[in-house]
């Protein structure tokens, strides 16, 4: 795939848009849609659909600076000095913070080896349903009495009256979205409910927590797609398309925010926890049926740890040129290499061997790319001499 249809960059959006702030799990859906439109059959297709989708999330942080610009500009007076409110919310909004960006930076490729996989993923989607439905529960049946009074031993708090050892539990609980198929909106919102926020208030403080949250991972992934060393995702997939994505991603982000607001002041968070558990029997179906595939870009392209095989090998950027006298010999001896590799059961693997057959016999010297591969794995007679 060397480019992104605008209708395909259009429905990641809409995708994204819509389930960035509901506790439904982004990334599980972000996954499915994905695999559905096919877009994720290459190695590098697939590590630039997963920086596509961390990038457009701008969409959705764009959505959330519009609805809620009164409260970012209480929270700028907060900083100059001029509102002591927004500058406690300020506050509380850089704890809650804090701990999630630590361990996101120190654990997030580690996460991604041992995490991004369906077990886990669809563990996440489930237990997080059930969890959704249970602190729905006790919250209600908690602040039944005296919720309304502030006196009371069991009142709710506002924005404005969260402590900081409150943002401090929400923002650890935060950390459990760095589990793929938790969803940092659910974690937030429901650790907004255990400190005692009704559930729109939750709801805002998550959306305003996401800001630096989702503005962070936002320009790390945009930056470390840039300067990978690899086509980045505007030369793979193109602008247009991206372009597409984000606006898309902050049209619906906005309508799925007023609507979420609406929702939980009305019935609160066990619809979607049923959601959730429905999300993931259907999810748990399609990785058993084959249909959608819950790995990392890299172990797409090496299933099996002890093959050593290495995450570049069908990165056209990163093929290894090697100047030979016989053009022609080489040719077919890659050929035969990539008849191996399908034979030991990597027949996923998107190659073309006529690639290897058609060269330019009459450059000088002759060149041919050739797949970078381990000689202990490759067993050909004449590769140890290549």
């Amino acid at each position: 795939m060397t480019a992104l249809t605008p209708w395909h960059a259009a429905i990641l959006g809409l995708v994204e848009g819509i389930t960035e702030y509901l506790p439904v799990s982004s990334t599980g859906h972000l996954i499915l849609v994905t695999s559905l439109l096919g877009l994720d059959r290459s190695a590098d297709a697939k590590r630039n659909i997963d920086a596509f989708e961390i990038v457009i999330q701008g969409g959705a942080i764009l959505a959330v600076v519009g609805l809620y610009w009164p409260r970012i500009v209480q929270i700028a007076m907060g900083l100059i000095g001029k509102n002591p409110a927004g500058f406690r919310l300020a506050i509380n909004l850089a704890i809650a913070f804090i701990p999630a960006a630590i361990l996101g930076v120190l654990l997030k490729d580690r996460i991604e080896q041992h995490l991004f996989h369906p077990a886990p993923v669809l563990a996440a989607l489930g237990i997080g349903g059930l969890a959704m439905i249970i602190i729905g529960r006790w919250q209600r049946a908690y602040f039944r009495v005296n919720g309304d009074d502030p006196s009371g031993p069991h009142s709710f708090v506002d924005l404005e009256h969260l402590t900081w050892k409150r943002a401090l539990l929400i923002g650890a609980l935060q950390c459990l979205a760095l589990w793929p198929g938790t969803s940092r909106s659910m974690v937030t919102i429901v650790g907004g409910m255990i400190a005692g926020m009704r559930p729109k208030h939750a709801a805002e403080f998550s959306f305003l927590l996401g800001l630096p949250t989702l503005g962070g991972a936002c320009l790390y992934s945009l930056a470390k797609n840039l300067r990978g060393g690899h086509p980045n995702m505007f030369e793979t997939l193109g602008p247009i398309p991206i372009v597409i994505g984000i606006a898309v991603a902050a049209i619906s982000a906005a309508i799925a925010v007023r609507w979420l607001v609406g929702f939980l002041s009305r019935h609160g968070l066990s619809a979607f926890g049923w959601y959730r558990i429905a999300l993931c029997a259907v999810m748990a179906i399609l990785v058993w049926r084959g249909v959608i595939d819950i790995r990392p870009h890299a172990s797409k392209v090496s299933p099996t740890a002890d093959r050593h095989v290495s995450s570049r090998l069908l990165r056209e950027d990163l093929l290894h040129q090697i100047a030979i006298a016989d053009a022609d010999r080489l040719a077919q001896e890659g050929t035969e290499c990539i008849a191996q590799f399908r034979d030991r059961g990597m027949a996923h693997l998107d190659v073309e061997p006529a690639r290897y057959e058609r060269l330019e016999l009459d450059e000088q010297p002759k060149v041919v790319n050739l797949i970078e591969v381990d000689a202990h794995i490759v067993d050909h007679p004449n590769l140890a001499q290549l």
